[in-house]
């Protein structure tokens, strides 16, 4: 597949279509949106924040970037990426074909789709590819990752700045789910792809962390249904990722949760560990929305 640059943006204050202007974006409204030399576009106005740097943080987004380069979901990756592989494959959709990744970090999962995507074999369709942060620091972490052909956004999911039904697909890895935004910019019939943590994900280092595992809740569903999305399919994906040394796991507490609701004894104790084999448990949600 060919990718190609999306370029189907709205206003984020006013909701008129976007266009480019002197090294920007700008509205119908007046309201204009720089272009960094980085590449990405913040459509993320001031009176939307709820503080001053929402999201993760540079030293966050550093950690997780460190810890996926390493491999040790790689094999996620490659299930998000046969899944999304196989959605596109059996699509009749018109040219071009477009992802969102909504909540994409730094990036990782949505490379590795679409190296997947641009090498297959006698698929010569446009493919259009869009990554959307809250955090600033996220997508400058993606742009250093692949700059061109994709169209990376500091923007919120509850607030997407993208013309309506103008998505295919979208992937929400591990995100804030936006039910009524997304069902606003998929096309009837297009597809959602929900990652969640399984019960076991890292049970593990939450043991060391924690005296007490809370009970596993599953994933809201009727916020899905409610928006008019249909459950096409439900997984749990699971791998062992052995020998996570000290450093990659000080790494890995840094970029999940636990960072801010662990006990001190248990980050402590978390650091003092000389390595730890980990289970990867995700739960895997795929929606299809009405036509």
């Amino acid at each position: 597949m060919k990718l190609q640059e999306f370029n189907d943006l709205i206003c984020p204050i006013e909701g008129y279509p976007l266009i480019r202007h002197d090294g920007g974006w700008r509205c119908a409204g007046g309201h204009h949106f720089d272009q960094a030399k980085m590449g990405y576009v913040n459509l993320l106005p001031v009176q939307n924040k709820k503080s001053l740097a929402p999201g993760d943080s540079k030293e966050m987004v550093a950690m997780r970037r460190d810890f996926l380069a390493a491999g040790f979901y790689q094999q996620l990756a490659s299930n998000l990426a046969d899944s999304i592989e196989i959605v596109i494959t059996n699509s009749c959709a018109n040219n071009p074909f477009v992802v969102l990744d909504a909540g994409c970090g730094e990036g990782y999962y949505l490379d590795q789709v679409l190296e997947r995507l641009e090498s297959l074999p006698n698929d010569d369709r446009e493919l259009q590819a869009i990554g959307v942060d809250i955090s600033k620091f996220a997508i400058q972490a993606a742009c250093k990752k692949r700059k061109s052909g994709l169209r990376w956004l500091v923007a919120s999911n509850s607030q997407l700045p993208l013309a309506e039904q103008s998505v295919d697909l979208i992937v929400c890895a591990f995100g804030f789910a936006c039910f009524e935004m997304f069902k606003k910019v998929l096309k009837p019939g297009g597809h959602l792809i929900m990652l969640d943590p399984g019960p076991e994900h890292l049970i593990e280092m939450r043991k060391v962390i924690y005296s007490n595992i809370k009970p596993f809740r599953e994933p809201d569903c009727e916020s899905a249904l409610n928006a008019g999305f249909t459950i096409a399919n439900t997984e749990r994906w699971q791998c062992q990722v052995d020998n996570v040394s000290q450093a990659y796991l000080e790494k890995l507490l840094g970029m999940t949760p636990h960072l801010h609701r662990a006990p001190r004894s248990g980050i402590e104790a978390v650091k003092s560990r000389s390595s730890l084999n980990l289970t990867v448990d995700v739960h895997v949600r795929k929606f299809v929305l009405s036509s």
